[in-house]
């Protein structure tokens, strides 16, 4: 059973309330991954005290399904399948690691992936899941990369894109925000919203930053091309929105495809959008959007992942080409 993502977006808190990280156990998690569909090979998992600090960061190798990985990672994460060959696949990894989620606040940078590759992973396998108590995403609360953000506060990311060391990096981030210091934090935003712009200022906007697959997304796709009409699509005649970095298929080929298919291709999210489909990193207004329409019940916004966008774009391919031939 797959895991529903209005499930995840509905846990994540935007904000970081006191009583979220004083009376509760808080874990700051980091996957990597080795397939297009998000199976982990990799994942860092550092401990936050409120009083003590820091805990010890666990990194742990996990062996994909089969050890197969997609080519496209391997230029990402430097991970590879001769270093995942003797690795616990991930019941044996979660064996080890399982107490750490228990009632605990869950923090990551982009939760929505990294929620959604947990509990994704853990259906794969019939585990049990685990009582999270709340969901802290660093993303929304900085509204940069995690690299980026690092930068701007003087903290040490180390490598990029190893799990333990994001976990690490997201974790000493989420400290600098465990404070009752209200200018602290005016300040804390006012450094983030000005790098924020610096950032789009030097063209530098998330579109073209690199997804989580390391494929650009302005890296050229086609599917448009390929596609007509589908009635028969759960996108026609809907209304969708398309936020994130996509590694797999360019924005643009995305919303022609959509198009293409019979959607409703919108800008922004509100009462009357049908599906949001996601690529990493979204953007958080929209998220945020999302999250409150939902939870109010005055929507019924449906959350769509590149990979489930892709097989839905693939099905609608074969069916134009079926009605051609």
């Amino acid at each position: 059973m797959s895991f529903s993502h209005q499930d995840i977006i509905k846990r994540i808190r935007y904000n970081l309330p006191k009583t979220t990280y004083e009376r509760n156990k808080i874990i700051v998690i980091d996957f990597e991954t080795a397939t297009r569909d998000h199976m982990p090979c990799q994942i860092g998992i550092t401990p936050v005290h409120y009083k003590r600090g820091l805990g010890m960061t666990e990194t742990f190798l996990i062996k994909p399904p089969q050890n197969y990985y997609d080519k496209s990672m391997f230029r990402y994460h430097g991970i590879r399948p001769e270093m995942t060959e003797e690795a616990f696949e991930f019941p044996g990894v979660w064996n080890q690691i399982k107490h750490h989620f228990d009632d605990a606040v869950v923090v990551a940078h982009n939760a929505v992936f990294d929620l959604n590759v947990l509990m994704k992973t853990i259906d794969r396998y019939e585990l049990e899941r685990p009582k999270i108590v709340d969901v802290i995403d660093t993303y929304h609360l900085t509204g940069l990369k995690l690299q980026v953000a690092c930068n701007v506060m003087g903290i040490d990311s180390g490598l990029a894109h190893d799990a333990g060391c994001d976990s690490r990096a997201c974790a000493q981030l989420l400290q600098l925000y465990m404070t009752e210091d209200e200018q602290r934090l005016l300040e804390l935003n006012s450094l983030m919203e000005e790098a924020l712009d610096n950032t789009s200022n030097r063209g530098g906007s998330r579109k073209k930053h690199y997804g989580r697959d390391g494929v650009n997304e302005s890296t050229e796709s086609s599917y448009h091309k390929k596609i007509t009409m589908d009635q028969s699509s759960i996108f026609f005649d809907k209304r969708v929105c398309v936020t994130g970095v996509y590694s797999m298929i360019s924005r643009d080929d995305i919303k022609e495809s959509l198009r293409k298919i019979g959607a409703k291709v919108t800008a922004m999210v509100s009462t009357k959008t049908d599906f949001l489909v996601m690529g990493n990193e979204p953007g958080p207004k929209k998220m945020m959007t999302a999250y409150k329409l939902n939870s109010s019940g005055d929507a019924k916004i449906c959350l769509v992942t590149e990979s489930q966008l892709l097989k839905e774009l693939d099905r609608s391919i074969e069916i134009a080409k079926n009605t051609q031939g």
